[in-house]
């Protein structure tokens, strides 16, 4: 259960982009970098989380 954890905080860490501070430059498709970062940083999360349920999450009985 705790490498759960972790792996949370880091993405929650990952979440603050505070080395981009007003940075826009548009990289791939006229999107800022902003844009595609929190955009691959919610697919992580979602699986992470998604193998989170599959195996940490405990059924009530």
């Amino acid at each position: 259960m705790k490498k759960w954890w972790a792996l949370f905080i880091i993405l929650f860490i990952f979440s603050i982009d505070f080395w981009n501070w007003n940075k826009s430059k548009p990289i791939i498709l006229f999107m800022p970098y902003w844009m595609w970062y929190i955009f691959a940083l919610t697919i992580s999360l979602s699986i992470a989380f998604a193998l989170f349920a599959k195996y940490a999450w405990r059924e009530e009985k």
